[in-house]
């Protein structure tokens, strides 16, 4: 029973606080590529309640919202203004998922390196990363099933759009 309860514990903690900061972590690849490649200021915005903390470094501006429900918290998104050359727009909007993928890559070699509890959320984050890297590189447009992004270009549509050339709003999710 008790081995059940901790189990249970590092799956709320990987769902709970993992995936608010794998979602930040997305968009902060996002927003360094953009602010190098596209340039200006790039804001980040994570979740669907006011901000509470505003944090402004160097061309990055975060807005990070919550405390809130947990699923609420794992929405993110990167503004950054037009530019020239779509192919930076690419970069940029790809610079989400390869950051996702990382993530991923780094959390399998955490869990392979050490053991126990450590071991089994370092493979829930890791799971959690690999979803999320295919989820926003699939060129699609996310259903209503996908809450907050429902009707909302993936990442890999974006990407898909700006190296066709066709301009769209300098957002991702």
């Amino acid at each position: 029973m008790g081995m059940l309860l901790e189990i249970s514990g590092v799956s709320a903690l990987a769902l709970l606080v993992g995936m608010p900061l794998l979602t930040l972590v997305h968009e902060l690849g996002h927003g360094l590529v953009a602010a190098v490649a596209v340039g200006g200021r790039v804001t980040i915005v994570q979740g669907p309640a006011p901000a509470r903390l505003r944090v402004r470094v160097w061309r990055l501006d975060l807005r990070l919202r919550g405390p809130v429900a947990p699923h609420r918290v794992m929405v993110g998104w990167a503004f950054w203004g037009p530019h020239s050359d779509p192919r930076r727009h690419a970069l940029a909007n790809a610079a989400g998922p390869l950051t996702s993928a990382l993530s991923a890559a780094a959390c399998g070699a955490g869990a392979y390196l050490t053991g126990g509890l450590g071991q089994l959320l370092l493979l829930l984050l890791g799971l959690a990363a690999t979803l999320q890297t295919l989820s926003t590189s699939v060129p699609c447009r996310y259903g209503r099933w996908f809450g907050s992004y429902a009707g909302e270009a993936s990442d890999g549509l974006r990407i898909a759009r700006a190296l066709r050339g066709r301009r769209g709003p300098a957002a991702t999710a």
